[in-house]
């Protein structure tokens, strides 16, 4: 069965409420609709929709976590690990996906160093499962084939350069040794 997997904000919510009969489950669900309505609470996709309203119904749910990659902004795995150093801190690595460390939103404001805890670094653990998990690197190679077999491809319609006659190259060597002429005869200002 597939893990419901909630967003910060909707865990939040439904972390505010006992529900154990049906009754409650729907009587959630109708505040979950208000609190949309009203902004407090957001669903980007229906598929958000039927998570949601799977772990109301089952009452079983996690949170959204979060991977920090470091390089995430140009589209490159390196992912951040903390170990703790045996003084109570924490050692920070850079790792391959497989081994990142996952955090929650509060996590990432806490404990991870402050440079890092912009949205740009930021990757959904789900976003990159599917980026740099066990699947994307089979698909990885294929993907490098389908790339190289379309630079290999022709351009058309590439417009051929024009030739420069010699008649053309002298005019712009005059008019290029007028103005430096004028230039240098100019009164200084």
């Amino acid at each position: 069965m597939k893990k419901n997997i909630l967003t910060t904000e909707q865990a939040s919510f439904l972390k505010q409420h006992n529900f154990s009969l049906y009754q409650e489950r729907f009587e959630i669900l109708c505040e979950a609709q208000k609190a949309e309505k009203d902004g407090h609470l957001n669903f980007a996709s229906d598929d958000e929709y039927k998570t949601f309203i799977d772990a109301v119904m089952t009452g079983e749910w996690s949170e959204e976590l979060f991977m920090i990659n470091l390089s995430n902004p140009i589209g490159c795995e390196h992912f951040l690990a903390a170990r703790e150093d045996g003084n109570g801190g924490l050692i920070w690595y850079v790792v391959d996906y497989s081994e990142g460390d996952r955090f929650t939103k509060e996590q990432i404001q806490s404990i991870v160093p402050e440079a890092y805890r912009y949205s740009a670094f930021m990757v959904s653990e789900i976003a990159a499962e599917k980026d740099w998990g066990p699947e994307a690197q089979h698909q990885r190679p294929e993907q490098a084939k389908k790339q190289a077999q379309e630079h290999e491809k022709p351009i058309e319609n590439f417009p051929k350069p024009r030739v420069v006659t010699d008649e053309e190259r002298q005019d712009e060597l005059t008019q290029s040794s007028i103005r430096t002429v004028a230039a240098t005869l100019r009164p200084a200002q």
